[in-house]
């Protein structure tokens, strides 16, 4: 693994994992490259491609960029925490390889942390959500008008890990991305920040994330799975606040649910009730799910998760 140098408390560090998505990874790199403030260095971490991603980092060398290449698919949670490592820059931003920046991001985000005092440890922008192949425009997440605080990151699923700008410092309070959760790295990692540091947003809308049906996103198993990570290594900060904690075990209920594991989901959904026993619409769940589970999960697949042109989205 390359050796962190001297730290540049102003430049910026671009960190991106990546893995068998050579085409989408040349249009991630060239966003960056068409940033108006160039970053210090794209570190890209291939986690184990067998396509043509070498090949093409290869193609694409030149100083900004670094590549660390890992020997074994570790995930892409691991592959973050190397860039970190490695990163020379006091600022980072990630990147997944199938998501684009617009040309202004870091220039924005930069600026804006410049003016931040320093409690101000993150700040984000609003993104597109874009539809492949067709490029289709399917939403815009705009961020909210006010900081967000650690009760913000309890009761949302967050922002996606290509949307912030994160001073250095955060990571070396808090830790990097936790490897042992299989989903909602991002998330858990946006909690352990927003504990410590003020989170603030800049309005412009400055990256894209595209749906193209190939990941964590429109996996259910593993989306079912992230929910139960969370919810069990944050339930302790969820219990201060019923509601909070009623939302996620609903959250993890409908998942496990919807992917066929009836009777977890069933446990959640009880726990759910205990703090919420007048919301009708639980029960009806827990009802539909104990006489008819397969029913149940083929109705919560088809009418309770959004769908992109076809692409199922487990949020």
């Amino acid at each position: 693994m390359a050796e962190r140098g001297t730290t540049d408390a102003a430049a910026i560090s671009v960190v991106i994992p990546t893995r068998n998505r050579a085409s989408r990874l040349r249009e991630a790199i060239a966003s960056v490259r068409r940033q108006t403030l160039a970053p210090l260095e794209i570190i890209v971490v291939d986690d184990a491609s067998s396509d043509d991603t070498p090949a093409l980092l290869q193609a694409l060398a030149a100083p900004d960029l670094r590549v660390i290449r890992n020997g074994a698919r570790s995930g892409a949670s691991r592959a973050r925490n190397l860039g970190i490592a490695a990163a020379r820059g006091g600022l980072l931003a990630f990147l997944d390889d199938d998501d684009r920046w617009r040309p202004e991001k870091l220039a924005v985000q930069a600026a804006e942390l410049a003016a931040a005092p320093a409690r101000v440890g993150m700040v984000c922008c609003g993104y597109d959500v874009i539809a492949e192949p067709s490029g289709r425009l399917f939403k815009t997440w705009h961020p909210p008008d006010r900081p967000m605080d650690l009760a913000y990151f309890l009761r949302t699923t967050g922002f996606m890990t290509t949307v912030p700008l994160l001073r250095r410092v955060c990571f070396e309070q808090v830790g990097g991305f936790d490897e042992r959760l299989e989903g909602g790295q991002d998330l858990d990692l946006w909690i352990r920040i927003a504990e410590q540091f003020d989170v603030i947003a800049v309005p412009d809308v400055l990256a894209e994330h595209r749906i193209h049906g190939h990941q964590i996103t429109t996996d259910l198993p593993a989306k079912a799975r992230a929910s139960a990570g969370i919810l069990r290594k944050h339930r302790q900060r969820l219990a201060a606040n019923p509601d909070l904690l009623q939302r996620h075990l609903t959250r993890a209920a409908l998942l496990h649910c919807a992917a066929g594991q009836a009777e977890v989901g069933q446990g959640y959904l009880v726990e759910a009730l205990a703090l919420a026993p007048d919301q009708q619409e639980l029960r009806d769940h827990l009802d539909h799910s104990r006489n008819d589970p397969a029913g149940h999960a083929v109705w919560l697949r088809t009418h309770a998760f959004p769908s992109v042109e076809g692409i199922r989205l487990f949020y």
